[in-house]
């Protein structure tokens, strides 16, 4: 999942002759709590197109992504704009006790 929200973010997210103002930047991070892991990918690029959602997205990676996350593993998906106001931030959360035995 992973991989393809990192290469999702090198196809799209830099765009050559993008103006970014600053160089291009791309942070992954983990926090576990009690009850969930969240997984977060967040870039400083052109952002996600107006309209575009993960429910509607075509391709096959976000799909499987999607799949993987809400069907498989119970959790959640979502996509927003990071706190600096430009970009993209996709958040994975995954309850805990999806890996219980």
């Amino acid at each position: 999942m992973l991989t393809e929200l990192l290469q999702n973010t090198a196809d799209h997210a830099f765009p050559v002759g993008a103006r970014l103002g600053e160089p291009a930047r791309v942070t992954v991070g983990m926090v576990r709590s009690e009850s969930e892991l969240e997984v977060k990918v967040v870039d400083n690029g052109v952002g996600v197109p107006d309209g575009f959602t993960i429910e509607r997205a075509k391709g096959l990676g976000l799909s499987i992504v999607r799949a993987l996350v809400v069907s498989d593993l119970r959790g959640s998906i979502e996509l927003g704009v990071p706190d600096q106001g430009r970009g993209t931030a996709i958040t994975l959360r995954i309850p805990l006790s999806t890996f219980a035995n």
